[in-house]
């Protein structure tokens, strides 16, 4: 079996959630039947949405996760999970840095998109995941259709967003609004919870749990598979 290593603290909260997600999925009876991970949380990452959207260098981010990827190989584990979605949009330059390889979360969850969903998506992130067109650069090679949603909506999700990792707040009933108005005017065939800050909001009764997929449950099970370990 392989180790896993997670690259997170984009937020903290985040990265809690998708370890225990990983813990309550795999197939285990004891402690030894759960995979040796390694997690590093960089809680002192650049913030990726104002580096995009401000245009920095990308540097600023791969100079900070440098320091990631030397545990993860000194660890020695064979594959990287990094439960972030704007962090994604630096996947390519990450990937060049180390031979471990790294799960592409978005890229997987658009697959399973596209065989369980259909051709059209809404994608729900931040700001940054947004403007960097991190879903589209692989929804275009899969034949996926994104919502092109108002500023007006992205700038309320990104704001709910930043207001969880503030306040540790799960409780969002603007963002089931937001969802409402949106398969109302848009009608997708479903949405993507593309930001691990919102794969943490309380679900509100009355609201189809079908209709979702998030990004973070399709990273758990690809975490998961490719160490080699069984689902529950």
């Amino acid at each position: 079996m392989d180790k896993l290593g997670i690259i997170g603290g984009m937020g903290p909260l985040a990265t809690n959630i998708f370890y225990n997600k990983i813990i309550s999925k795999t197939l285990a009876e004891k402690d030894q039947d759960h995979i040796w991970t390694v997690i590093s949380s960089h809680s002192t990452m650049p913030d990726r949405t104002s580096v995009i959207v401000n245009n920095d260098e990308k540097s600023v981010i791969l100079d900070a996760v440098k320091e990631d990827l030397k545990i993860m190989e000194a660890a020695g584990v064979s594959t990287i999970a990094i439960p972030c979605n704007t962090f994604h949009y630096f996947y390519d330059d990450v990937a060049s840095l180390t031979n471990i390889e790294i799960i592409n979360m978005v890229f997987e969850t658009l697959k399973v998109y596209k065989e369980n969903f259909g051709d059209t998506a809404c994608v729900l992130s931040t700001k940054g995941t947004k403007e960097a067109r991190v879903y589209e650069k692989y929804a275009d090679k899969l034949g996926i259709k994104l919502t092109e949603l108002p500023e007006e909506t992205v700038d309320r999700l990104n704001k709910i967003v930043y207001n969880i990792k503030s306040t540790n707040n799960v409780i969002q009933p603007e963002f089931w609004e937001i969802t409402r108005n949106i398969k109302e005017e848009f009608n997708p065939d479903g949405f993507i919870i593309a930001c691990t800050e919102l794969s943490l909001i309380s679900h509100e009764d009355g609201v189809n749990k079908k209709d979702f997929l998030d990004a973070m449950d399709v990273l758990v099970v690809e975490s998961i598979l490719r160490c080699g370990y069984p689902l529950k």
